[in-house]
């Protein structure tokens, strides 16, 4: 959806805890930048926790870049909330001077300013195949073997996301906001 409204420096602001979910919304992104023909900058990719402190966090450093990015995608929902927050604070407007994307299905995403786009998994139906894999596991006679599943995501789109903008902006060494082109 970035790569499509003319996004290419895209950036990426994970959980510093690399659990299998977080890596499976990494290699989404990798494949993404491949598809289309953008070569990947390791400078792009920020960790911290996923809390809104971390989202700031993530968001300060993107913008500290020389080169900063047009669009960020945050891969939990209270790192997206956390950078939605500090962008307001920062004067950002979002998407006008910067996209912003996140992860998750939760209501939350429909409570900021502005609701946030985001990539959705189907909450109800990984619990409903968790608890068929639990009352497999319980049952003696079941052979306990590893299972995986695979959902399909779909993509919620609300405002904080607009094409690429003319000019980007970034924070200087004194955390001040500045425009570049």
């Amino acid at each position: 959806h970035l790569i499509d409204l003319g996004h290419t420096r895209i950036g990426l602001g994970i959980h510093n805890l690399l659990d299998s979910d977080h890596a499976d919304r990494e290699q989404g992104y990798v494949e993404a930048l491949e598809a289309a023909g953008i070569p990947r900058d390791d400078t792009l990719t920020v960790r911290a926790p996923a809390h809104n402190r971390g989202g700031a966090m993530m968001l300060d450093r993107l913008l500290e870049l020389e080169e900063p990015p047009t669009a960020i995608f945050f891969t939990n929902p209270m790192s997206t909330v956390g950078a939605l927050h500090r962008c307001l604070q920062l004067g950002i407007r979002v998407p006008q001077d910067l996209s912003i994307i996140g992860f998750d299905d939760a209501d939350i995403r429909l409570q900021t300013f502005p609701a946030f786009s985001a990539v959705c998994q189907d909450a109800f139906r990984m619990g409903a195949d968790a608890a068929r894999w639990l009352i497999k596991r319980l049952d003696e006679d079941a052979p306990h073997r590893p299972e995986t599943s695979l959902h399909e995501t779909t993509l919620s789109l609300h405002d904080s996301t607009g094409l690429k903008p003319r000019t980007r902006v970034r924070l200087d060494e004194k955390q001040q906001l500045i425009r570049v082109r």
